[in-house]
């Protein structure tokens, strides 16, 4: 209890201290195989199969790495609970990646159970959630470091079916 008091406080810190990116050229893949691998044993335990899709390999992008692992862990967790949420049997999450121009657009794609079209205008508002749980921040936080980075993020969903988190971010060669 005390280390997810203190989870919640340090969320709750992340989301209202203003922090300036730290941005320089990392390889897109590295960051995601950085958050699965921060999440792998959840992953394992409950039974998810985690596909990341990215190509090509030597893509690089221009963020702070730190806080962009936080968004993928994030969104990592979600998809997990998702599912595990789901009545479906074979959990699925993948990251897949595209590049038009300079942007190169993230998918981040799980097969959980998805979100009432209601509440995805709500789904980055500071303290909202529908965890018994939860603190509402996570998605808060993601949205913040993705908006402070000057790039964008848009999410899909049916219910019962899956949910898509899709990040737009510039392309650094």
């Amino acid at each position: 209890e005390v280390r997810k008091l203190n989870d919640v406080i340090t969320e709750f810190l992340d989301f209202a201290r203003p922090k300036e990116p730290q941005k320089r050229d990392v390889y897109l893949e590295e960051l995601i195989q950085s958050a699965y691998f921060t999440l792998e044993l959840e992953f394992e335990k409950a039974a998810v199969e985690f596909q990341s899709q990215v190509q090509p390999q030597e893509l690089k992008v221009n963020v702070d790495p730190e806080q962009f692992k936080r968004v993928f862990i994030n969104l990592f967790k979600n998809s997990l609970q998702a599912i595990q949420n789901s009545k479906i049997t074979a959990g699925k999450l993948t990251v897949t990646s595209s590049q038009k121009d300079e942007m190169v657009e993230i998918s981040i794609n799980d097969n959980g159970a998805g979100i009432p079209s209601e509440n995805i205008p709500k789904l980055f508002e500071p303290f909202f959630t529908t965890k018994e749980k939860g603190a509402g921040l996570g998605l808060s936080i993601v949205d913040k470091i993705i908006s402070d980075h000057g790039e964008s993020i848009e999410i899909h969903s049916t219910e019962g079916e899956f949910t898509n988190a899709i990040i737009r971010i510039f392309h650094s060669g």
